[in-house]
């Protein structure tokens, strides 16, 4: 079962200030015809602006996919470590819903979201049914906290940031008969480099670490 997950389609627009911006994306989901892109609108982007003027029906201008090199195969792979950032969740729900979606594959999953506040939080949803999935567990960093999460009760909850510390607790926390699960992460630059860094500390190899960015 070889997946393609790591691609990305790209968005330009012309600003107000009359420059062109582009942006790209990771599809949350893709069907016969149409794919999902979840797009976070801060108050204070550039980007955000032009986002905020779509309407329904509106034509927009998308380039893609790329990356589409990249393949998981997830038959005989013991475990896996998701460490998400963010937006960096956006092409999680494809990868977990081929998981869940396989008898054949018996992949325990362990997924940590990383968030600034639970009021950020991405696909409440979809995180209320990957729990009850008997072979995931879920848990999710807030740096700050504003207001109650919310979240389904089988959700760890951790009021802090992620850190190099917490990374080997959830390490420990994954069930796993092979010395080193795989591990994905999806972030910022910044994060990602973080987490690979903790990964390799850890000494998860080289084959086992994957980067989206």
């Amino acid at each position: 079962m070889a997946v393609v997950y790591k691609n990305c389609v790209t968005f330009r627009s012309k600003s107000d200030e009359g420059r062109f911006l582009t942006r790209q994306y990771t599809p949350s989901k893709i069907g016969n015809g149409y794919f999902e892109i979840p797009i976070k609108v801060y108050d204070d982007g550039r980007f955000s602006r032009i986002v905020a003027t779509w309407k329904l029906g509106d034509m927009i201008d998308w380039r893609g996919p790329y990356d589409t090199e990249h393949e998981f195969n997830f038959r005989g792979m013991p475990s896996l470590l998701i460490v998400c950032g963010g937006t960096g969740i956006a092409p999680i729900p494809r990868i977990l819903e081929r998981i869940f979606g396989d008898e054949r594959v018996e992949t325990r999953v362990r997924l940590v979201c990383c968030f600034s506040d639970p009021s950020s939080v991405l696909f409440r949803e979809e995180i209320s049914k990957w729990t009850t999935n008997w072979n995931c567990q879920i848990a999710c960093y807030f740096s700050r906290k504003e207001e109650e999460a919310k979240l389904p009760y089988l959700v760890e909850v951790h009021n802090e940031r992620f850190t190099e510390v917490a990374f080997e607790e959830q390490l420990e926390k994954l069930d796993t008969l092979s010395p080193h699960p795989t591990l994905i992460v999806c972030g910022s630059l910044a994060f990602e480099k973080d987490v690979i860094n903790y990964a390799i500390r850890q000494g998860i190899p080289s084959e086992k670490r994957i980067r989206f960015a």
